[in-house]
């Protein structure tokens, strides 16, 4: 049976013990890869495009987080007063971003909810699904927006065109983590 929870933080969900295709991944590397991810002692490391996906994802997704956890920054933090500013932000908890990664994230955000196709499919979701099965081994799943009868899971690339996007999904392995959103939500 499985079981889905609506409104799960993140950190619960990254903390319980289960395979994901995340794990999976790690597991394709190597078990030891894996188990040393598992228990901890290696991450993913978060790059700029991840950054910034997450940002776009949080955008279209949960509009109503983003403006809490992200601000323009537009300082100099070159100088004594720009540095402190950037730190007041940090320190507040909020991510800066400058204002080329501002009107991106929030052009892209825009551009899915004036779609009348996608702002539609996006009001017929629940947003971040965290899904637990047992399939022999307990299994998990973060999924982006979850509706009656589809499923919702945000990419940004740098290139959408045809073939650079297929050599992504084959890159990242976005097919293995279509089937796995499948089977989990059955």
């Amino acid at each position: 049976m499985n079981e889905i929870i609506f409104n799960m933080p993140a950190e619960q969900y990254h903390s319980t013990r289960a395979l994901s295709k995340s794990g999976l991944d790690q597991f394709r590397k190597s078990p030891a890869h894996f188990l040393s991810w598992q228990v901890g002692e290696s991450r993913n490391e978060s790059t700029p495009a991840m950054e910034f996906g997450t940002a776009v994802h949080m955008a279209i997704l949960e509009p109503h987080f983003f403006k809490d956890r992200y601000t323009v920054f537009t300082g100099d933090r070159r100088t004594k007063d720009g540095k402190a500013a950037y730190e007041a932000v940090l320190s507040s908890g909020r991510t800066p971003l400058n204002e080329e990664q501002w009107e991106s994230i929030t052009g892209a955000a825009a551009a899915i909810h004036a779609h009348p196709n996608a702002a539609l499919l996006i009001d017929k979701i629940k947003p971040e699904v965290s899904v637990f099965a047992n399939w022999g081994t307990k299994v998990k799943a973060r999924i982006d927006g979850l509706g009656d009868d589809f499923i919702i899971d945000v990419k940004t690339t740098q290139d959408a065109s045809p073939k650079a996007f297929a050599k992504s999904i084959a890159q990242f392995n976005y097919h293995v983590q279509a089937a796995w959103y499948q089977r989990i939500t059955g």
